[in-house]
């Protein structure tokens, strides 16, 4: 019997396998998708998560470029303001100070004032407060710093607004110590949200100071700016109507003339009813602004800009018994000496500041107060039915006082009195009579000597009962009385006057004389003063005097702030004063702005010994060639003679590079007259003569004169066209013009602030994110 074989061929049999295996791969590579589906998604969402994030820390480090750039263009704005301010002011900055070290203060003044602002950490810094040495603590404005923050879509300006948070809870300003240039913003700290993200930044903001180029003034000469300049007079004789746009200079160089018909120390004359109005920064004078016989001037106060007038003396002059001469000022008015109104019927009007500043000749070290009138400023009303209206000024300082000063200089000496404002009827608180004096000693009187050593008797006693006070404390212990000589009727008459101890004494005389004469010295002074008389603002800023003042009772309202200067305190004012703006005034005598080492060092003023001119082997007169003549200062006067014309044919034209003519020269070695035939030929554009310079029709720009600049015709228009005169300059390629100016266009890009790159100035320091 076989045996049954029993087969193993289904234990082995693995069909579904592929099936499992297939499975199983799927499986794998779907957990495998979807795991880097996962990852890639949380990649994607980190990496949104990290574009948000970096996108808010970006947009708020571009917040603080935002101040920065805001803080760069006040740094140019606080740079161009400095910078101006150091050029008109230098002259008067200390000897021993630089240009660039007064820029330093003005700059971080100024910035630091601007970036104070109205804020409520503290309040905006009080005018005159010295920041550098004030020792305050000052906080800038979060106004301010998101001020900088501007988009042009109100959308955007609203969202920045809106998402920014300033944290300024110690938001100060550190100046530099003295020496050093720079201010730093300290915490500065700004806090971001949006989209849920947030980012803080903290820094603090070093801004220092741009430094400039101080090799010239600016880029132009300061003379391009004018309208007018001459050597000697500016005139305007019987035309009326005369307007000038810009500056004018007079300098006098021919003072010394004794022809009165001149009036050689005179530089702005304006007579027999001429008139001139004035639109400009600046009139500047050697000698004196002389209105006389219904002569008018105005300065600055048509266009309602502030200009600035400098002058030795303003005097009003009327012979006529009809009308009268009459000046308005409105800006700053700087007088070395006085303003007298010498005529009748003429008024004055002053608005903005009065500086009468010179109470001593030089301000040497321990100088003592002046004792001559042309060294003591005052303002004298000496004509009759004058006004004089000051309600206007803010600011008025009278650093001298008035004195009697007339006739014979070699027998009269300038008697000292008690005001700095007067009307000449209030020289009879400072007369003796007669009747007091004598040679001979008779009854209570007392044996004294005059200055000159000669004996006689002052019945002092009899003179107090008069006064009805005790004077002995007040009057020079051994030269009480003083004579005068007065010439009258082809005879010398004798009359007396108080010679007072010191000013201090002269003062305190007059209030006490005012005091018990008061109805006899206010009756007197209605003859000098027209119905409306002195006014005074009540609400002045500062009103200064070195002495009193008289005005009528009822002309000004309130009660007047009369500080007088006798000693102490007050002395330190008009010494300040005195220094400071003479020291000014001469250096533009000498050259307009110019920081001139004659006018900021030395003597204050100029002598008439300095001032003097010069005649040539034929008598012909001519200004002393030395730093005196602003005209020699300015021109190569002897380039000009020998090269320029003495009747120029036509004028030189100057031409742009774009070939746009921009105006004529005129080149004239000798005396020149501009008419409306020569106008014809050129009205704008360079007048340089060596001679006088005569106006009968309009023009425009410069006019330099060695001599005078008379200005012959009714209604004439003058223009400085500062823009064009420089264009000229720059545009002068074959050396038409240029070459005979001594101080020519300044090549040296650096020297002034338009061209700086203020961000470079401006750096972080402590700079710090996401840190409370």
């Amino acid at each position: 019997m076989r045996e049954k074989v029993v087969s193993n061929r289904k234990k082995l049999d693995n069909r579904g396998s592929i099936t499992v295996l297939v499975l199983v791969a799927i499986m794998f590579l779907t957990i495998l998708g979807m795991t880097m589906l996962t990852m890639t998604a949380l990649n994607v969402q980190m990496r949104a998560v990290n574009t948000k994030s970096q996108g808010n820390f970006y947009n708020t480090d571009s917040i603080l470029d935002e101040i920065k750039a805001g803080l760069a263009q006040t740094s140019s704005e606080v740079t161009k303001e400095a910078y101006t301010e150091v050029l008109e002011n230098y002259v008067v900055i200390s000897k021993t100070a630089t240009m660039q070290q007064a820029f330093d203060e003005y700059y971080i003044d100024k910035l630091v004032r601007k970036l104070v602002g109205e804020t409520t950490f503290g309040s905006v810094i009080p005018e005159g407060e010295n920041i550098l040495a004030a020792g305050e603590v000052y906080y800038y404005a979060e106004n301010m710093i998101k001020g900088y923050l501007t988009a042009s879509d109100p959308a955007v300006q609203e969202e920045k607004q809106r998402t920014v948070q300033y944290i300024l809870d110690d938001a100060v300003i550190d100046v530099c110590p003295s020496g050093e240039r720079y201010i730093t913003l300290k915490n500065i700290k700004i806090r971001k949200k949006e989209n849920g993200f947030e980012t803080i930044l903290s820094t603090d903001i070093r801004m220092e100071i741009p430094a400039l180029s101080f090799s010239r003034e600016s880029l132009y000469p300061e003379y391009t700016r004018y309208a007018l300049i001459a050597d000697d007079q500016i005139r305007v004789d019987g035309t009326s109507g005369i307007v000038v746009n810009g500056n004018l200079y007079a300098g006098t160089v021919k003072r010394n003339v004794n022809d009165s018909s001149t009036n050689p120390t005179a530089g702005l004359v304006v007579k027999d009813s001429g008139s001139i109005s004035v639109v400009g920064d600046s009139v500047i004078t050697r000698g004196d602004i002389l209105l006389s016989n219904n002569g008018g001037a105005s300065f600055g106060v048509f266009s309602g800009l502030q200009c600035n007038v400098w002058a030795q003396n303003i005097l009003l002059e009327q012979n006529s018994l009809t009308g009268g001469s009459s000046l308005e000022i409105h800006g700053k008015t700087y007088v070395e000496d006085d303003l007298e109104m010498n005529g009748m019927g003429s008024s004055v009007e002053l608005s903005g500041s009065y500086y009468g500043y010179h109470c001593k000749q030089n301000y040497d070290a321990g100088e003592a107060p002046a004792t001559e009138s042309k060294y003591s400023s005052a303002i004298q009303i000496n004509g009759r039915e004058n006004t004089l209206n000051m309600s206007g000024l803010a600011d008025l300082v009278i650093a001298g006082r008035t004195f009697i000063s007339r006739g014979d200089a070699a027998k009269n000496k300038d008697i000292l009195t008690g005001e700095s404002l007067t009307v000449k009827s209030n020289q009879m608180a400072y007369y003796v009579p007669g009747y007091f004096i004598s040679d001979k000693e008779k009854k209570d009187s007392k044996a004294y000597t005059f200055e000159d050593g000669e004996k006689f008797y002052f019945d002092i006693a009899g003179y107090e009962n008069y006064v009805e006070f005790d004077i002995k404390e007040y009057l020079h212990a051994t030269n009480p009385i003083t004579r005068y000589y007065l010439q009258e009727s082809g005879s010398n008459i004798c009359y007396y006057y108080l010679n007072f101890k010191d000013q201090e004494a002269a003062v305190d005389f007059q209030e006490l004389f005012y005091k018990t004469k008061k109805n006899s010295l206010d009756g007197s002074a209605e003859n000098y003063l027209s119905k409306n008389g002195i006014t005074l603002n009540s609400g002045q800023k500062m009103l200064l005097l070195s002495g009193n003042v008289l005005y009528r009772e009822g002309s000004s309202t309130g009660e007047l702030d009369i500080k007088i200067g006798n000693s102490g305190e007050n002395s330190s004012f008009f010494d300040s004063y005195g220094t400071t703006y003479g020291r000014a005034y001469k250096a533009r005598q000498l050259g307009l702005v110019s920081n001139l080492s004659e006018g900021y060092s030395g003597a204050v003023r100029l002598t008439e010994a300095e001032q003097a001119i010069v005649k040539n082997a034929s008598g012909v007169e001519s200004p002393l060639n030395d730093v005196n003549s602003l005209f020699y200062r300015l021109v190569d006067v002897e380039k000009l003679k020998a090269e320029a014309s003495s009747s120029p044919i036509a004028p030189e034209k100057i031409v742009s590079e774009s070939g746009t003519e921009l105006g004529v020269v005129w080149l004239v070695n000798g005396d020149f007259v501009f008419d409306s035939v020569k106008a014809t030929q050129g009205a704008t554009g360079i007048i340089i003569a060596t001679g006088k310079v005569t106006l009968h029709t309009n023009f425009d720009g410069l006019i330099v004169s060695g001599d005078d600049i008379v200005l012959g015709s009714g209604g004439v228009n003058l223009s400085a066209n500062s823009q064009i005169i420089q264009q000229m300059f720059s545009s002068d390629s074959g050396n038409i013009f240029v070459k005979y100016f001594k101080e020519k266009l300044e090549t040296d890009g650096n020297s002034s602030s338009h061209e700086q790159d203020y961000s470079t100035y401006i750096t972080y320091e402590n700079w710090k994110k996401n840190e409370e």
